[in-house]
């Protein structure tokens, strides 16, 4: 879905509720129908394979629907239509550029918010497969959001994926690479020579400090009134194709460049970073690179919090306490599911956020917090002796503190508490001990978040080491099954030694007629 997003400018997610039915006996010899197991299922639909009732916004579209490719035999078990004789076959482009579909049948599902029905409808058939009332009963009745759409124009739900905004440049990139690799081919070591001097041929296979032997030269080349050997033996131009190449990888680099700035992937988010830059230009680089990408990602968070809001819906709606208690192991009573299957009382709030962008926003918040008060607490600790001497009237400080934290962020959350207090020493007093056990809650609170980092390198540290110690115990394992099996070969061997010496004693006594006496 959202590869269908980034790639097509258009993911759709769709929603199913399926409830599987199983029989139950509550009665000798009387059985019936239970629920035995109900889900929510959060489905991806094509891009190929969604439509939409064109409009301005996503609150006048009317109708949704997606397409599905049926067999026969999927057709007859669902709607109950025979195709041989009721469908009458016609050209669909998709269904017939390619051999995946080319036995089945398009069906589109149409969800109506008119009338609040569903309509299925056969490509192939004259007259509707199936036309049903709505089961679900959401309040947006849509069983999907809005899709996640990328460069949506304003006043037009019609999505535009990025490649088709950025197609002229990639066109003129590819078309200067293709003039590079042409021209490039050309740059080649080639020439000519006299063919009165045939040994001049072996020139461009010759090796560092190789000479050739020419018989008469003086006199050949005299008679051909040649007293320049670069008449001789000349090579083709090469300075122009150069230069044409540089200048081409000049304009290529150049275009490359401004499709990074279209496009809003910096080189520090592609991991290209000048090494001459200093830490706080890259940073500057990744802020804007995050803001230019924050749109996407946010576009993807709103689709997904949209899809959660619908499946909390579904089961509000339809789920049975037994589902409930096997999902929670909590047994809901009756004023529970009344909450929960009221409009009013399922009023549901759900925001998604990645644990990345969690990550970077917590630590950008504490940094500029601590920044606020490294800031403001020796501003106050100079402020108030000033007033309290008398040098400083506790209005004008009051009007100086405004000033101070009036280019802060969170400076800006206190101005109206500040601006609403008395200009007087025990509020500027307050204010100051405020400041400072904010200051003291935020040393602390990145105390513990140090101490969770040593806590997790710990035990990282621990996890190492005893994955070492179970390793070096193998090993150890590992070595003294070999000396076991090496001791039994031992032992294997030395009775069978035995064992033949035995039987060499044994044969020895029958020859001399001598009793024999066990060895083992």
């Amino acid at each position: 879905m959202v590869q269908d997003f980034l790639i097509a400018g258009l993911g759709s997610p769709w929603i199913e509720y399926e409830a599987k039915v199983a029989k139950q006996e509550i009665a000798p010899g009387l059985m019936t129908d239970v629920i035995a197991d109900q889900r929510a299922l959060l489905k991806q639909v094509p891009w190929k394979r969604f439509h939409w009732e064109p409009g301005k916004d996503w609150e006048d579209v009317d109708w949704v629907g997606r397409d599905h490719y049926l067999t026969k035999r999927e057709i007859k078990e669902q709607f109950d239509k025979d195709p041989d004789t009721e469908a009458v076959r016609t050209e669909d482009t998709e269904k017939n550029s390619t051999d995946k579909y080319a036995n089945h049948y398009r069906v589109t599902e149409i969800w109506n918010r008119v009338d609040r029905k569903v309509y299925v409808i056969g490509w192939d058939f004259t007259e509707p497969l199936e036309v049903r009332d709505d089961k679900l009963n959401l309040a947006g009745f849509f069983p999907c959001p809005q899709p996640m759409m990328a460069n949506i124009k304003s006043r037009e739900l019609v999505p535009m994926p990025d490649h088709a905004v950025f197609a002229p440049s990639y066109e003129y990139i590819n078309k200067l690479v293709k003039r590079i690799h042409s021209i490039t081919a050309q740059i080649k070591v080639a020439g000519f020579y006299d063919a009165q001097l045939s040994e001049l041929g072996g020139l461009t296979n010759a090796e560092d400090g190789t000479y050739f032997p020419v018989s008469n030269l003086t006199e050949r080349l005299a008679s051909s009134n040649v007293s320049d050997f670069s008449k001789v033996v000349a090579t083709l131009p090469l300075q122009e194709k150069v230069t044409v190449v540089r200048e081409l990888q000049t304009l290529l680099a150049g275009e490359k460049a401004r499709l990074d700035e279209m496009s809003g992937i910096a080189d520090v988010v592609r991991g290209a970073t000048d090494p001459n830059e200093t830490a706080t230009a890259q940073q500057i680089k990744g802020q804007y690179a995050g803001m230019r990408l924050s749109r996407k990602s946010g576009e993807v968070g709103r689709c997904l919090r949209d899809c959660f809001r619908i499946m909390a819906e579904i089961m509000c709606e339809h789920f049975t306490p037994e589902t409930w208690y096997l999902a929670t192991g909590i047994q809901p009573g009756p004023e529970v599911l009344q909450v929960l299957k009221s409009d009013m009382g399922r009023t549901l709030a759900i925001d998604i956020e990645t644990d990345s962008t969690i990550a970077l926003e917590d630590a950008e918040e504490k940094k500029q917090k601590l920044e606020f008060l490294n800031y403001v607490t020796p501003f106050l600790e100079r402020l108030l002796p000033a007033i309290q001497a008398g040098h400083m009237p506790g209005d004008l400080g009051k009007e100086l503190l405004l000033f101070a934290i009036g280019s802060f962020k969170h400076g800006r959350q206190l101005s109206d508490a500040v601006e609403a207090a008395p200009g007087t020493m025990q509020q500027l007093q307050q204010f100051q001990q405020q400041m400072q056990q904010m200051q003291q809650q935020l040393q602390q609170s990145q105390q513990q978040m140090q101490g969770m980092q040593q806590q997790i390198a710990q035990h990282d540290q621990q996890k190492l080491q005893t994955d070492g110690m179970k390793a070096q115990a193998d090993t150890m394992k590992a070595a003294a099954g070999a000396q076991q099996a090496q001791a039994k070969g031992q032992i294997d061997g030395f009775r069978a030694e035995t064992e033949r010496m035995k039987a060499e004693t044994d044969r020895v006594a029958l020859v001399q007629g001598v009793p024999t006496q066990s060895i083992i």
